[in-house]
């Protein structure tokens, strides 16, 4: 019925070489998305060994921490907002 298995079930052999080559939350889409994306867009993702996009999961899960914790910028502006609203009252 089908020349290539359903997009969503891989070959056993497939399947192994994807885990060995490519990061634990990565696999390659079905057909060829790369043909849909512009080439300066296509550029910018990572490939595996055939030439193939991989597509992630999830974000990264090693993000980089910051030195220090910061507030959010909605936080400041209603913070800074406060503070303006205390000046009026005292003037």
């Amino acid at each position: 019925m089908y020349s290539q298995p359903p997009f969503n079930v891989m070959m056993p052999q497939q399947q192994q070489q994807q885990q060995q080559q490519s990061p634990s939350n990565a696999s390659t889409a079905p057909g060829r998305p790369t043909e849909s994306i512009s080439p300066e867009l296509a550029s910018m993702f990572k490939r595996d060994k055939d030439g193939q996009l991989l597509w992630f999961a999830g974000p990264p899960a090693h993000v980089t921490p910051t030195s220090q914790p910061v507030h959010s910028v909605a936080y400041l502006e209603w913070k800074r907002k406060q503070q303006q609203q205390q000046q009026q009252r005292k003037d």
